[in-house]
């Protein structure tokens, strides 16, 4: 009876340490990267506008690209702003008039970007297909800010 018992726990305990080395193992791959994310995103964006295989892999490609350079100017720092907010209080008119310049800076940076891939998404779409595509875009920013909103912070 004892051996019995003595074999029982052992297996449980088996079976609870292979359960929960997968499910460590699951959670560390399950988060994609930026490149993937966005390669999801534009053959969602491409199979909302309907459009054929070749236009499917430009809008993909062209998509992670863009995508690409907007990561490379970096974010657009109001959370950093936001935490700020009694410095902002004690802030001299200098400091805010350089605060305001490389915003305005990073707003030129953005729109390049932004207007140099509209003439890379005229190659290939038509005007009412890259209208739609920057709503699906903003739809699904706006989608993932809500899920963020509901999401516990992770440190």
């Amino acid at each position: 009876m004892k051996t019995l018992i003595r074999k029982t726990i052992a297996i449980a305990t088996a079976l609870w340490l292979a359960i929960f080395t997968l499910a460590a193992d699951n959670k560390g791959n399950s988060r994609m990267s930026r490149e993937q994310f966005a390669e999801l995103q534009a053959k969602q964006m491409a199979s909302e506008l309907k459009l054929n295989e070749a236009a499917t892999r430009q809008l993909v490609s062209t998509y992670c690209e863009c995508q690409k350079e907007l990561w490379a100017i970096g974010p657009k720092g109001h959370k950093r702003h936001r935490k700020e907010k009694s410095t902002k209080q004690n802030m001299t008119e200098e400091e805010a008039r350089q605060e305001l310049t490389g915003r305005f800076e990073h707003w030129r940076k953005f729109n390049d970007i932004q207007e140099k891939y509209y003439k890379e998404y005229s190659k290939f779409l038509s005007q009412l297909q890259i209208v739609e595509l920057y709503d699906l875009e903003r739809k699904q920013m706006d989608k993932m800010r809500r899920q963020g909103k509901k999401r516990p912070v992770q440190r």
